[in-house]
């Protein structure tokens, strides 16, 4: 996975979400509904086949050291 394969917004998130962010602190920063930030936290999931935050991190710092 890629992360120019990411909208905008889905590297917006992606990032706060490396930095430990939970949906709540998302949904008061984007200025978004609590329902939409989760359907681009799931969207980023299935994107890089993980199903949790921390499967995400080490996902995404494996694809970096390899």
């Amino acid at each position: 996975m890629d992360l120019k394969d990411l909208t905008e917004l889905e590297r917006k998130v992606f990032i706060k979400l490396l930095l430990g962010w939970d949906n709540e602190q998302l949904t008061d920063h984007l200025k978004g509904k609590r329902g939409n930030i989760k359907q681009v936290v799931n969207s980023i999931f299935k994107k890089f086949g993980v199903h949790s935050k921390p499967e995400l991190l080490a996902r995404y710092m494996h694809n970096i050291v390899i």
